[in-house]
């Protein structure tokens, strides 16, 4: 109907034009009577903004970028859940894309988003220090990382501290009594987060004074297959471990599966711990001990962050880090022998 227009919405709304705009543009400062009216006769009326218009009239298109490593880890999904319910309140619509934890995918993704003008990006970035992303953030796209919690990145983050974390998981095996401890670890080299957690590990072990075992760490891609590969290598130790610390539970479940499938029995002959406390964790069998992390609340607040940034303001935090929790389950006990 090409007579409807704003000012008609406008009319028969009994609103302003500028307040249209604002349901339109900016539906948080509007109130939500007014709003409702308003959305109410725009959709008596058939009335359909050109977001995309619009945007361009203002040098926005009302969309933004998220770039995640995988979807295959059901934690991702959480954090995009979040970004998307800030996303959408606010009138703003989502392009993704999946890097598979390649450097190369990421900085074409980047680009590509760039290309469809984006008015900012969220990023779980196998690299926080990316010339890519750091590239977009100076030429005026904003740029918010998730997950990480790199102190000297040049972008502003939302993440947890993920040494941290990894240490209180990694003291719970200790203080069960533990000592033989292996790290199921994704790839340092694709992500800053797994080498975190590594660190924590190590910091863990010397708090209690644990010699390092190198030969106790399986470094892996994320992969169900490298992830059986690197448990089949624990447990085939002369001395295997009595427990693994996994960087992740889609890890942890592949080494729950490996270690159940030899004749072992979890926690009483080895325990497992992850991080994540995805979904199916509790319910896992035996249940998943894991670090939870907020993954829901971190895309929601990143993506608050860049919509303030996007709006013009200068937050002054701009390094959110969250809470965990270690969240202990059925898969740690003490070992058998002490």
């Amino acid at each position: 109907m090409s007579s409807v227009n704003m000012e008609l919405v406008a009319q028969m709304a009994d609103v302003s034009i500028a307040t249209v705009s604002r349901v339109i543009n900016s539906p948080e400062r509007v109130a939500a009577a007014t709003r409702e009216r308003v959305l109410a006769v725009m959709r008596q009326l058939g009335y359909r903004y050109n977001a995309v218009a619009g945007g361009l009239s203002r040098q926005q298109t009302k969309t933004l970028g998220v770039i995640v490593p995988t979807i295959v880890n059901p934690i991702f999904a959480e954090s995009t859940r979040g970004i998307q319910a800030v996303a959408q309140a606010n009138g703003y619509a989502l392009l993704t894309g999946i890097t598979d934890y390649s450097a190369d995918e990421e900085a074409r993704l980047v680009e590509t988003f760039g290309q469809h003008r984006v008015d900012g990006l969220l990023v779980t970035s196998s690299h926080v220090e990316s010339p890519e992303l750091i590239a977009a953030q100076r030429a005026g796209t904003p740029v918010v990382l998730t997950y990480s919690s790199r102190l000297r990145s040049p972008l502003p983050l939302v993440g947890v501290d993920n040494a941290a974390a990894a240490a209180n998981a990694v003291g719970h095996l200790l203080r069960l009594g533990h000592r033989r401890i292996a790290m199921l670890a994704g790839s340092f080299g694709i992500s800053d987060r797994s080498f975190a957690r590594y660190q924590g590990y190590t910091a863990a072990l010397a708090a209690f004074g644990v010699t390092v075992d190198a030969m106790l760490l399986a470094e892996v891609p994320y992969t169900l297959e490298g992830g059986l590969n690197g448990v089949q290598r624990l447990l085939a130790l002369d001395e295997r471990p009595t427990a693994i610390f996994c960087s992740n539970d889609l890890l942890a479940s592949v080494a729950l599966r490996a270690v159940l499938d030899v004749g072992l029995a979890v926690p009483t002959d080895l325990s497992i711990i992850g991080f994540d406390d995805s979904p199916l964790a509790a319910f896992m069998n035996p249940r998943l001990t894991t670090v939870y992390q907020p993954a829901y609340e971190m895309g929601r607040r990143a993506c608050e962050l860049l919509l303030r940034i996007i709006g013009g303001e200068q937050p002054l935090e701009q390094r959110i880090i969250l809470p965990t929790e270690l969240r202990v389950r059925e898969t740690t006990a003490p070992p058998q022998a002490l």
